[in-house]
């Protein structure tokens, strides 16, 4: 006992001073002396991010089982997290031992969860744990955008694009990053590339108080300078340190980077072929015909956002098909007398112009008119049948024709 308390027992009754204080009691007693603080058992700090965690706890008055005091009271507090809580009343005065366990809730920063435990045991012995540290994350990262860029803009991405696409994403998370993937199937549908990028603890963007926001971006690859056609699937998936994965996000787009070509030429009608001219394929056609021509058309993409073909600056509608090969195709017959220049434009839908080709020709579907003068002043006709001439008959014969061409006036005697 300590300097100044005591005990004195007689044959009547016992005088006990303690702290000071004096108690009478009947003769027999018996007294509990305890001098030792109560005991926590079973916790430490983790400092491993995780998106759950249960600790298990067990305080007892003392070491000495058998002459130790019971537990007056235990208590927890949780701070520092998103549901800071006091768990009051764990002991009920009657016990020398509290065991139980404690769902850490969800950390409010990166430092962490705080949980501590104090007790207090029946003769006055108390007990306060440090701030045990809990690294809890249950909120999964979101990929909060995702799109496509070219020159700093971006597409829309349910039209075809032109030049090289950057796939452009933003991430968050509450408190922490620890891996984003940005993946792309190319249009084969089997090759597939991309970009991981991953955050270690020294990173400024992986953690921070008040959660983390990130821009990443993939540029696709191109094969000889250029991103090849065809339609690309891209996705991005986020992970935090705690494991919580997010929802992926997708995005389809295409990409079109194949300048259109146009063609235009002559595939029928009827000439005598004296004026020969040569297409854009290497065919020979004629520059005069004396019936209906038909031009043959063609766009060869089927990923078209309009087609213009003009006769002498005129616009004309040819019906168009696709052919097996994903081509537009049409066949336009002209049938007006005179010179025709018929010119074909196209241009895709990421925007592509196509070079203009044009074929000129002339129809002329009037039969010449000859005219026969005998001796300058009598006009023959086939009514006049035969004709006998002498040596000094003189004749003289002209042709008509819009478009005339001398060469093909040819006179027989």
């Amino acid at each position: 006992l300590p300097t100044g308390d005591n005990i004195l027992i007689d044959e009547w009754f016992a005088k006990i001073k303690i702290n000071g204080n004096t108690y009478t009691t009947s003769p027999l007693i018996e007294l509990l002396y305890d001098k030792t603080n109560p005991v926590l058992d079973g916790v430490k700090s983790d400092i491993v991010w995780s998106n759950s965690k249960d600790i298990s706890y067990s305080i007892v008055s003392g070491k000495n089982s058998s002459v130790e005091s019971t537990l007056a009271k235990v208590v927890v507090n949780v701070t520092n997290s998103n549901a800071d809580i006091t768990m009051a009343d764990l002991a009920d005065g009657t016990k020398t031992s509290v065991a139980g366990t404690v769902s850490v809730p969800e950390s409010k920063t990166v430092a962490g969860t705080n949980v501590k435990f104090t007790a207090l045991d029946n003769a006055g012995n108390p007990y306060e744990s440090p701030n045990y540290t809990f690294l809890v994350d249950k909120t999964a990262p979101k990929v909060d955008s995702l799109g496509v860029v070219i020159n700093d803009a971006f597409i829309d991405t349910t039209k075809p694009t032109t030049g090289t696409p950057v796939i452009l994403t933003g991430v968050s998370d509450n408190l922490t990053l620890a891996e984003v993937s940005i993946a792309v199937v190319y249009p084969d549908g089997a090759t597939v590339k991309g970009q991981t990028f991953t955050y270690d603890a020294n990173s400024a963007l992986a953690e921070g108080t008040n959660g983390v926001q990130e821009t990443l971006g993939y540029t696709l690859e191109a094969v000889n300078g250029v991103v090849p056609d065809g339609v690309y699937y891209a996705t991005v998936t986020a992970k935090d340190k705690a494991t919580n994965e997010s929802i992926t996000k997708e995005i389809y787009f295409t990409v079109d980077n194949t300048v259109p070509v146009v063609t235009a030429k002559v595939i029928s009608g009827t000439t005598a072929g004296k004026a020969p001219l040569t297409a854009y394929d290497g065919t020979v056609y004629d520059n005069y015909y004396s019936s209906n021509v038909d031009v043959q058309l063609t766009y060869t993409e089927a990923n078209k956002k309009d087609i213009v073909v003009t006769d002498n600056g005129t616009e004309v509608e040819p019906k168009w098909s696709i052919n097996e090969y994903g081509q537009y195709v049409a066949v336009l017959t002209v049938s007006a007398e005179g010179g025709h220049n018929i010119v074909i434009n196209g241009t895709d839908t990421a925007g592509a112009q196509a070079a203009p080709c044009s074929v000129s020709f002339y129809i002329d579907k009037q039969v010449p008119t000859i005219t026969t003068v005998l001796n300058g002043g009598i006009v023959y006709t086939e009514s006049m049948g035969k004709l006998k001439m002498t040596a000094d008959t003189g004749l003289s014969a002209s042709i008509s024709d819009a478009t005339e061409d001398p060469g093909d006036l040819n006179v027989q005697i």
